[in-house]
């Protein structure tokens, strides 16, 4: 589900962090096979097939990867081949968090704006015979199904009575989560002793295909098999879970195509197809009807904030009891989070909850889920009662939002966005400044090796026609204008700028020296300090 392109990798690393630091995986490393040279090669173990290691198919190597040497194997041609076959019927299914990432891929900034609509109408630009659905709808099933599991594991824990659910259903507390096929494969790997503890519930996406291929195909007289089911996701790992044996019947999948958020983007680019600048169209009824909790699972908390709220309610008769049901402590971006509710003045027939206190703990990014999962089985082998009744889980950082298929952000995007506060040391800040070009030029005019850099237009570099305008706080070539009168051609003035956004910015003039080429690269020097040397 991951391809690496090896000539493109520039053993940058950061696809080994990410992997073996951030997500606690360990799937790749770098191998020194050529260590007389010093030569490194970033692979899994012994050059396995990643299937066959401890990847989880997370792709959030791909995310930090800046060449493009790791990315998602593409679902495209499959997808528009189901299209334009006239024997078959497409139903696209769209999940939470791909509606806002998506206009990222269209110049919009990150949150700036939600394509819900638009994108249903962008399916329907591609041609062929198609269906649209909302994963917000099985979203929605998925939270009543897990809230009424959670329940039932409670009253036979507490009660040892039955009500809902099979006779033998798995009653291990805390139930944890099931919807980040990332994080379910993270648990089979390393914590199969808690296997017990993952819900039965399968994951909105798996509803929605399931619901396609089993009920609605029936509806409407279509067989499964002339139906492809194709799900537009966040998450590199909705391609390995849609492949998982127990989601397919009788040779038919539930879901026969995954794309990501990008994969999907690249296919309306491929169509000339904006879906910016086209109208908005409703999802196919009824399965484009959701609430808003079915909405929020894009986010880390998010399924755990819906599921409170609804088994609260089932429980007590009433709303939680937050500000606009805004279950405030199971928010935010910290890697682990905890809250209890006290469930008081139960409805009779859940009076054996009345004075529990629900006790929950929501962690995104498997690095962060490896440390509840140690208490959960410490407390298991030591013979203490679960330090948790309910535990969210999403693989990804940030939960589907950050998800292995979401739109690559750039280190400008990062730094300049307001949610974003960057901390470094002050001599850094200074050295970086692009104001202290001119500072160093004027102590040191006549140094060879620096470029003659000023606040203003020096009427030296007017005479010479070749200048270079920098904003003193720019960062990644942005707003950068190059003037040569001389052109390509010798004879005609050139003035050319990047865009970005620094354009209000303090300037300063330096003069330009073309890099010499060896043939097709560039040289480019870098410093570091590491440990004072």
């Amino acid at each position: 589900y991951i391809e690496r392109v090896p000539e493109l990798c520039v053993h940058c690393q950061l696809c080994v962090s990410m992997c073996c630091e951030m997500q606690g995986v360990g799937a790749v490393s770098d191998v020194r096979e050529h260590a007389r040279h010093g030569h490194g090669v970033v692979k899994p173990f012994r050059g396995c097939p990643l299937t066959s290691t401890e990847c989880i198919s997370c792709g959030q190597c791909i995310n930090v990867c800046p060449t493009g040497a790791l990315r998602e194997v593409s679902e495209r041609e499959a997808v528009m081949k189901d299209l334009r076959d006239p024997e078959k019927v497409t139903v696209v299914q769209f999940a939470p968090a791909v509606r806002i990432a998506l206009a990222e891929e269209f110049g919009c900034k990150p949150g700036e704006r939600s394509l819900t609509n638009e994108m249903v109408a962008a399916v329907r630009r591609l041609g062929g015979k198609s269906f649209v659905f909302d994963t917000n709808f099985t979203a929605d099933l998925t939270i009543i199904e897990e809230g009424y599991e959670l329940l039932e594991r409670l009253r036979r824990n507490l009660t040892q009575e039955k009500k809902y659910g099979a006779d033998d259903m798995e009653i291990a507390l805390p139930m944890v989560t099931s919807c980040s096929p990332g994080w379910v494969l993270f648990c089979e790997k390393n914590y199969h002793d808690l296997l017990p503890n993952l819900s039965s519930c399968k994951s909105p996406m798996q509803m929605s295909g399931a619901i396609t291929k089993h009920y609605w195909c029936k509806e409407l007289g279509i067989p499964p098999e002339k139906v492809s089911s194709v799900a537009v996701m966040p998450c590199v790992a909705k391609k390995a879970e849609k492949d998982r044996p127990e989601f397919s019947t009788n040779g038919v999948q539930d879901v026969d195509h995954v794309l990501t958020t990008r994969d999907f983007a690249d296919l309306l680019k491929e169509h000339n197809i904006d879906p910016t600048q086209i109208e908005p169209e409703e999802f196919d009824n009824p399965y484009g009807i959701s609430t808003g909790a079915g909405l929020i699972f894009g986010a880390t908390g998010g399924v755990m904030e819906a599921a409170i709220r609804t088994a609260y309610e089932v429980v007590t008769g009433r709303s939680v009891p937050f500000k606009h049901l805004n279950v405030a402590p199971v928010r935010g971006m910290d890697g682990v989070k905890e809250a209890s509710l006290p469930l008081e003045h139960v409805l009779d027939e859940w009076s054996f909850l009345e004075g529990v206190e629900l006790k929950v703990a929501v962690a995104h990014g498997t690095g962060n889920a490896r440390k509840l999962m140690d208490r959960v089985r410490e407390a298991k082998e030591r013979g203490l009662p679960a330090p948790y009744h309910f535990i969210e889980v999403m693989g990804c950082p940030g939960g589907c939002l950050g998800g292995g298929g979401q739109p690559k952000p750039t280190l400008s995007d990062v730094l300049l966005c307001h949610h974003t506060v960057v901390l470094e040391p002050f001599w850094k800040a200074i050295a970086g400044s692009k104001g202290l070009l001119p500072l160093v030029h004027e102590k040191t005019p006549e140094q060879p090796n620096l470029l003659p850099a000023f606040f203003h237009l020096d009427p030296t570099l007017e005479a010479k026609g070749a200048f270079v305008k920098k904003p003193v706080r720019g960062r990644g070539g942005m707003n950068v204008t190059i003037h040569d009168n001389g052109g390509d051609d010798g004879h005609t003035p050139v003035s050319t700028t990047t865009g970005g956004a620094f354009a209000d910015d303090v300037v300063v003039y330096q003069g330009k020296c073309n890099l010499k080429r060896f043939d097709s690269y560039y040289p480019i020097f870098g410093a570091w300090v590491v440990g004072q040397r």
